[in-house]
């Protein structure tokens, strides 16, 4: 897997690879409520990053909570992707974040799968083909 492109600002990690594969991630050490004007912030750089394409999007759950209006807010860019894989820490924050994503964030439904691993995850998003 090459990395293609990457931009880092304020708070926001987003690596494109060759295999089309967006990974969205923030620092290790972040660990705030993500409000509706970082997932602002978030949903546009994504948007600039990708253009119009749809991608396999990697994500990362960290401790960092999540406003209800940010949740709202990310349900209504599903269509950015083909595929959304979480990557998790432990099984309690991979049950939590099912709970959250399956409820409040996934309104167009999409194939999504929570993960221990990067690696799991990357081999999950390869099934679906980017259109």
């Amino acid at each position: 897997m090459k990395l293609i492109k990457e931009i880092d600002k304020n708070n926001v990690i987003l690596r494109l690879f060759d295999n089309d594969v967006v990974e969205i991630s923030r620092p290790k050490d972040w660990s705030i409520e993500e409000t509706l004007e970082d997932a602002k912030f978030l949903m546009q750089s994504l948007k600039e990053f990708v253009g119009n394409n749809k991608y396999r999007i990697l994500g990362y759950l960290s401790d960092a909570t999540i406003s209800d209006d940010a949740r709202s807010y990310y349900a209504d860019y599903n269509h950015l992707s083909t595929a959304s894989a979480l990557v998790t820490i432990n099984d309690f924050q991979r049950a939590v974040g099912h709970l959250l994503i399956e409820h409040t964030i996934i309104s167009e439904k999409i194939p999504y799968k929570m993960f221990s691993t990067r690696e799991k995850a990357i081999e999950w998003l390869m099934q679906f083909p980017v259109k």
